[in-house]
């Protein structure tokens, strides 16, 4: 009989190592990154552990928030991070399915968002939702063997012309472990320029507490004229790397040293062994990011986001408040709120 039960502090191995031990097993998963979350966010976590004869068979990452009026929970929060059930056969991803579904329907619950995870095969039950959000996963298998030749293969003519213009123009590249400062400002700078909120410093130096350099994660800095012209943070977990955070500072984009970093770490990334490279996800309507991504192999999918309500008052708030109240988490998609509300 499969029970599920929340993960105690003893288990934290154990947890890490059900999910080192099943493919569809990533970083968002993982006990560093709840640690990283919860030190950011303040959030209080609960994550869920399948068990069946003293043995792990599935768990499912559960973060909440809240305020005087209830609680809501993400699986995951935190920029669209996915979350959702790893599990060894469905009788585990139904009893996990099922401990969600309990939470997200009790009363005091204000919101419930599961973000599907983009490895899993997606197949059995889902959450209890009545809306959805989709995202495009775009990831990139990386070749067994780490030659540049291999890597050059892999990616269209465009990506090798700007990987190749960009030595043309002086770009130098280098592995600095060191750099997080420069990957924070450079990430802030570029997400300013999106219009886009970007992630604190303090994630970013808080990295190495839960993080080993070399192991869990690499810096790439790119220079021009001994300046920093761009920086890249690549993180690692379960023979996936992870396109993390990288940006051009706005005086070097004509350099194009944005391509002359993430080919060095891909093919830093294949000779590790590494299994897939992943860009993460893209809302559809952001064509130059896809298109960006798609230069590099990545093949792409999708995954959704299952979104239950029972404070339907939550649909009749305006963007900004949903914002301000729950910072970080997911509550609803703004194209379901009610007409007349944004």
């Amino acid at each position: 009989m499969i029970e599920v039960a929340p993960l105690k502090a003893s288990e934290n191995e154990e947890w890490d190592a059900f999910l080192l031990g099943n493919p569809g097993g990533v970083f968002g998963h993982s006990t560093a990154y709840r640690d990283l979350l919860v030190g950011e966010l303040g959030c209080e976590p609960e994550y869920l552990v399948a068990h069946e004869g003293g043995e792990i068979r599935g768990v499912l990452p559960v973060m909440w928030t809240g305020d005087g009026a209830g609680r809501i929970c993400n699986s995951l929060p935190y920029h669209g991070s996915p979350g959702g059930p790893v599990s060894v056969d469905r009788r585990a991803r139904r009893a996990l399915i099922a401990a969600w579904d309990e939470r997200a329907s009790d009363r005091g619950t204000l919101a419930s968002t599961m973000i599907e995870n983009p490895f899993s095969k997606g197949e059995g039950e889902q959450p209890v939702h009545e809306l959805t959000d989709e995202r495009i996963s775009q990831f990139t298998p990386l070749p067994r063997g780490g030659a540049e030749e291999e890597v050059m293969a892999l990616i269209s003519g465009e990506a090798r012309n700007n990987v190749r213009r960009s030595s043309r123009r002086g770009v130098s590249v280098e592995l600095d472990n060191s750099a997080l400062g420069e990957v924070h400002r450079i990430h802030a700078e570029t997400m300013a320029r999106l219009g886009a909120p970007p992630k604190s410093r303090r994630f970013f130096e808080s990295i190495p507490r839960h993080l080993r350099p070399d192991e869990g994660f690499d810096i790439w800095v790119a220079r021009v004229g001994g300046e920093v012209a761009a920086a890249l943070l690549v993180i690692r977990f379960n023979g996936v790397s992870e396109y993390f955070a990288s940006g051009t500072r706005s005086g070097f984009r004509s350099h194009n040293p944005h391509p002359a970093l993430v080919f060095a770490a891909l093919v830093h990334e294949t000779r590790r062994g590494a299994r897939i490279w992943n860009w993460g996800g893209t809302r559809r309507g952001m064509d130059g990011v896809f298109h960006f991504k798609r230069k590099w192999g990545s093949r792409q999918g999708r995954y959704r986001y299952f979104v239950h309500l029972n404070d339907r008052s939550l649909r009749r708030a305006k963007p900004s408040e949903l914002l301000a109240r729950f910072p970080n988490f997911y509550v609803l998609p703004f194209f379901a709120l009610w007409p007349g509300i944004g």
